[in-house]
């Protein structure tokens, strides 16, 4: 799997997975962090999810390229939109936009 960009990161990838998975820092409160313009936060979200997403728009677009491309756009999509997540289902809502991202890849394609 390629790697996803994670922006404006100043720690090293060592320290911000030790926050993840050590539980210092849980998904709500790194959500919360995001929703308020914490772009380390966000990176986090990336991080944990980067794979499933991929997974997803692979399985709907069986073109490597195009899932990258749509990996990118969903978490683009989802940094610009996370002040709107209410909740409860993080993962829900990403992949919702990771499929949106991919149907979009399909209509470019198509035209």
């Amino acid at each position: 799997m390629p790697a996803i960009g994670v922006w404006g990161s100043s720690w090293s990838l060592s320290h911000r997975l030790a926050l993840w998975y050590d539980g210092a820092v849980s998904q709500e409160e790194l959500i919360r962090r995001s929703q308020v313009g914490e772009v380390e936060a966000f990176n986090q979200l990336v991080l944990a999810y980067q794979r499933q997403v991929y997974s997803l728009t692979l399985r709907l677009l069986g073109a490597l390229a195009a899932a990258e491309d749509a990996t990118q756009d969903a978490f683009l999509a989802a940094f610009r939109h996370i002040k709107d997540f209410r909740g409860p289902n993080f993962a829900a809502w990403l992949l919702r936009i990771a499929a949106n991202a991919s149907r979009d890849q399909l209509r470019r394609r198509r035209h």
